[in-house]
């Protein structure tokens, strides 16, 4: 699933629409919608907000095989 398709599944099964979303992370409906369309750029600090919302978090990790590639170069 992508960004956008996670955060639309999160707030629909916690019954909120795209408005009381917005009102919630303190945005503008204008950035949610954006947002789970996947918008190629968007703020990090809104992004942020919204996931804090839905009490979901942000983080970056290693690709599959790509990480275990980069160890095994590096040795």
């Amino acid at each position: 699933m992508s960004l956008g398709q996670d955060v639309r599944a999160r707030w629909r099964s916690l019954g909120l629409g795209r408005i009381e979303l917005a009102e919630l992370a303190d945005v503008s409906e204008r950035f949610v919608r954006p947002l789970e369309q996947d918008k190629a750029t968007m703020q990090l600090d809104k992004l942020t907000a919204v996931l804090d919302a839905l009490g979901l978090e942000l983080r970056a990790e290693p690709r599959g095989s790509s990480a275990h590639e980069l160890q095994r170069d590096r040795a």
